[in-house]
């Protein structure tokens, strides 16, 4: 998952047109019957939360604690886990059109290309907005520190989201162990998994296998993105 609201408005309209924001009140029935087939079939899910929003905090305080077969995580980019609520490439670009009052299909009005942005690294993506948009933000719809120390403290896990939100299959060998090692002592030190949800969901065998053998335990990917390889022990999301 990625964002939640209590009303539409709550988020910027481009996660509502690409289906990346569900309601509390869905969210919650959602997770109720998950949670009542899960005790029928004796089985445990994994609720997993991407890029750090503080829409979390809709969720009430003990739900999980009275579902116990879902197991909340969410996944932090490095930038996060060290503090910083940089807004990340796509999310700008979100926010700008929000204020702009741009929709998704007048984008590319302004030589803008969602899809070509995502194949790019990080700053990259940024250097493209910024011919167009404002200077780069801070986010303050990112958890602070404080609220994860809370939710670890009520059991919620956490885990990486990458050391960047690009897709890391461009990486040679050598920069993406350099970047997973760092992202794996800022997970040890803060006193999380060591788990990893691959950014976009792009995944390979080359990649995944240079996670497992730095200490990855468990890899995460999605079953909506064509990007991936063929492991069997990666772990693949539904989007909600």
């Amino acid at each position: 998952m990625h964002r939640i609201h209590e009303r539409p408005q709550d988020v910027p309209h481009s996660y509502h047109e690409l289906g990346m924001t569900i309601s509390i009140e869905s969210l919650l029935n959602k997770l109720r019957d998950l949670d009542s087939k899960n005790v029928v079939n004796d089985q445990r899910s994994f609720v997993t939360f991407d890029d750090g929003w503080k829409d979390v905090l809709l969720i009430p305080d003990g739900f999980f604690k009275q579902h116990e077969t879902l197991t909340p995580v969410i996944f932090l980019t490095d930038d996060q886990l060290l503090g910083n609520k940089t807004a990340m490439p796509l999310h700008r670009l979100y926010r700008w059109m929000e204020e702009e009052k741009i929709p998704m299909t007048q984008l590319s009005n302004f030589a803008i290309q969602r899809t070509e942005l995502k194949n790019l690294r990080q700053q990259k993506q940024h250097e493209v907005l910024s011919k167009t948009l404002p200077p780069i933000i801070r986010d303050e719809a990112y958890l602070e520190m404080s609220a994860v120390e809370m939710l670890m403290a009520q059991g919620w896990l956490f885990a990486s989201h990458g050391p960047e939100h690009s897709d890391l299959r461009q990486l040679d060998d050598e920069t993406l162990c350099q970047m997973l090692t760092t992202s794996l002592a800022l997970l040890t030190t803060n006193g999380m998994r060591p788990w990893l949800a691959w950014p976009e969901g792009r995944w390979d065998n080359r990649v995944h296998n240079i996670a497992k053998s730095l200490g990855f335990e468990k890899q995460f990917g999605l079953f909506e993105e064509e990007r991936k390889g063929t492991a069997v022990d990666v772990v693949l999301r539904f989007l909600w």
